[in-house]
């Protein structure tokens, strides 16, 4: 259902969600505080030289301030509602976690931060427990900022082993071209199939470097079916900084279910 053919509660709720989306809690309360006082102008101008006046003045006040609680208690429900209520599992990254645990390979663009504890190749590395290959892509200047040298201490930090034969890196990459990236992908997807990991088995992952690199693999991965995700994050509008422990691996691209049985996209 859009939100054109919501009505009632909902509706509110989709209006504050996005006053405090655009605005802030803080800036919400001066507006709609603003727009309160600024709607009783006429009114109080026409009864204010009324014999009890004093009266209706402090019941307008009242009714102001009614309004601005209503209106933070719907900011508040929406900050402290499950954002997933109203959006499909697979959409806020459910299926994403669940079904990287099982993947057999994957396909990573690194950036200059991805050899750090806390990157999104380190939380792949902690969510794969079945991870049996890796294939790094890379740029002249991951190669020289040596990133995928600690990829040994990052998979022990998270009790995984590789031999090195089944981890390949391809660093010969230009940051900004799609084509280097597609064409790179495509040969660390032909040597998985080498090494006969299905494409469900596999993912691709696009939450590190740039935009053109992950339009890339997306682009080579699309072409064998295999899914492609990033590493999301929940944000706080008020504080404008990513929410602490609200981070899920999303799919891009959705092919196929969690037991291999093939998923169709409409």
């Amino acid at each position: 259902m859009t939100s054109q053919g919501r009505k009632g509660p909902g509706a509110l709720r989709e209006l504050a969600v996005r006053v405090r989306n655009v605005l802030g809690v803080r800036n919400a309360i001066i507006v709609v505080g603003f727009l309160a006082a600024n709607s009783n102008l006429d009114i109080i101008e026409s009864f204010v030289i009324e014999r009890g006046w004093e009266a209706r003045l402090g019941w307008l006040v009242l009714i102001d301030v009614l309004l601005v609680v209503c209106v933070l208690r719907l900011i508040g429900r929406a900050r402290s509602a499950d954002p997933g209520d109203n959006v499909h599992p697979d959409a806020m990254g459910v299926r994403g976690d669940r079904q990287l645990a099982g993947r057999r390979a994957a396909v990573v663009v690194m950036g200059l931060d991805s050899d750090r504890p806390d990157s999104a190749l380190s939380r792949l590395l902690a969510r794969a427990d079945r991870l049996e290959f890796l294939a790094l892509l890379g740029t002249p200047e991951t190669r020289a900022a040596r990133i995928t040298d600690p990829i040994p201490r990052l998979l022990a930090l998270h009790g995984r082993e590789l031999p090195a034969a089944q981890i390949r890196v391809w660093d010969e990459n230009h940051a900004l071209s799609v084509a280097d990236f597609a064409e790179s992908a495509t040969e660390a997807l032909g040597w998985l199939a080498r090494h006969d990991v299905r494409p469900e088995d596999v993912v691709a992952d696009i939450s590190a470097g740039r935009r053109p690199a992950g339009f890339g693999v997306v682009q080579a991965a699309d072409t064998v079916r295999v899914e492609s995700q990033y590493l999301a994050c929940r944000w706080d509008h008020e504080a404008n900084r990513p929410l602490p422990d609200q981070l899920s691996f999303r799919l891009v691209t959705a092919y196929w279910d969690s037991d291999g049985s093939e998923t169709i996209l409409e």
